[in-house]
């Protein structure tokens, strides 16, 4: 599944490597980040005209749509693994949570002082949220008592571009314009690896296996590459996949049926 900068949300079959459908127009202006819910039925698409939408993968058409979910672009965005919650960062330096069902905003995290959200993530049991900034810190924000619980300032040496949580909750990997990938375990608060010049260009985004065994990454470079966990070895590497990738989420979806990723020229 991909979101690009021409408004259309493609989804992809592993399987049969074919195009599954395109969601031509899907919004007024680039889409920045897409989602899949764990029972790969719905897929969540935030964008630069401000807006969060849904959109019913088996029927192939769009099911809501909430106009103005920020004040300014909206860069990330994630389905609960419950598919009851929408979360979601945007330029305008706030999180947002909402329903599903009732199709209304529940929780607000406003913030004055730091970059704007350029990445988030959500731990499998709902209890913490992660969040990725351009002013190159990771923060994490505990959902049971609304507050946030810590601060990696100057994780990385760039703006941070995408977070994300293991399936198994154990640790956080997150990719910058500096080009590197981190591993973060969760318990610990410790970077725990680091893959320096991981790719020869800023990396767009990273994904996780449902196994926690393996991590995807797209970058600028064209490319797209797979490293074990485990071992920290690069397993596999998708040279010139595509022009040019600038956004990536979930690319390894629950099932391992769909390919999510976004061909774009420039991410901001």
């Amino acid at each position: 599944m991909s979101g690009s900068q021409d408004k259309s949300i493609k989804v992809f079959d592993l399987k049969t490597k074919q195009e599954y459908h395109h969601f031509k127009d899907a919004h007024d202006s680039e889409v920045f980040s897409v989602d899949i819910s764990s029972h790969n039925k719905f897929i969540i698409s935030g964008s630069g005209d401000k807006s969060i939408k849904i959109f019913h993968l088996l029927k192939k058409k769009q099911v809501h749509h909430f106009v103005d979910a920020h004040e300014d672009e909206v860069f990330g965005v994630h389905v609960t693994s419950n598919h009851k919650h929408i979360i979601s960062g945007s330029r305008d330096k706030s999180i947002k949570i909402f329903d599903v069902k009732s199709k209304e905003q529940i929780y607000h995290f406003k913030s004055v002082r730091e970059g704007f959200i350029s990445s988030i993530a959500m731990s499998p049991d709902g209890g913490l949220i992660v969040a990725g900034y351009e002013d190159k810190s990771i923060k994490i924000f505990d959902m049971i008592h609304k507050k946030k619980i810590h601060h990696f300032k100057d994780i990385h040496t760039g703006p941070v571009t995408s977070v994300k949580i293991s399936p198994n909750g154990k640790f956080i990997v997150s990719s910058s314009e500096d080009n590197s990938i981190k591993i973060i375990d969760l318990e610990s608060r410790k970077v725990i690896h680091h893959f320096k010049d991981a790719h020869e260009d800023p990396i767009a985004s990273v994904a996780i296996s449902p196994g926690s065994n393996m991590i995807v990454s797209g970058s600028r470079d064209s490319s797209i590459k797979v490293f074990d966990v485990q071992t920290k070895q690069l397993i596999h590497h998708f040279r010139d996949a595509h022009k040019s990738i600038s956004l990536m989420s979930d690319l390894i979806s629950h099932q391992y049926r769909h390919n999510i990723f976004c061909d774009n020229e420039s991410r901001w």
